[in-house]
């Protein structure tokens, strides 16, 4: 009886560490829960990313806007979301409120296409007509305001 006990808890255990195991990746690239800054970059070395303080952004390979999260102290993917490409009209800008998140705002208006100030936090992100759009972020990486810049 004890035997079939001790089966029981090391089959409940082994189950619960395969689970824990598990990781959340975005597909082709492999970028896994708990990887570290530097082999999230190793796998990104033939793609265009753009990185502004913990967070990284890119296209993969099905075209889809990928956004991971590192952990500001441990600098190891927290969270990965993909999203579908989004074709931003300005209307969409108006849409983007203060104490949004960058996926809120990733989900809505599509990635960013630059971050062109210093000692601010922003991100530039373009229309589909073409005008550019800046976003100020406090130190939580949520929206201050959104900005026309062209």
């Amino acid at each position: 009886m004890n035997n079939k006990i001790f089966i029981v808890i090391l089959f409940l255990f082994c189950s619960i560490g395969m689970l824990s195991s598990c990781v959340s990746s975005n597909g082709d690239n492999n970028i896994a829960i708990g990887m570290t800054y530097d082999e999230v970059l190793s796998l990104q070395s033939d793609m265009k990313y753009l990185i502004h303080r913990n967070y990284m952004f890119y296209v993969d390979s099905d075209g889809k806007n990928i956004v991971v999260e590192f952990g500001n102290e441990t600098y190891l993917v927290e969270k990965i979301e993909d999203f579908q490409t989004v074709a931003a009209e300005q209307d969409s800008f108006s849409s983007i409120t203060e104490g949004m998140t960058v996926f809120d705002v990733v989900e809505k208006v599509g990635l960013p296409l630059r971050c062109t100030t210093s000692g601010l936090s922003t991100l530039d992100f373009q229309s589909m007509d073409g005008s550019m759009f800046r976003i100020l972020w406090d130190e939580n990486m949520k929206v201050i305001e959104v900005t026309k810049v062209n």
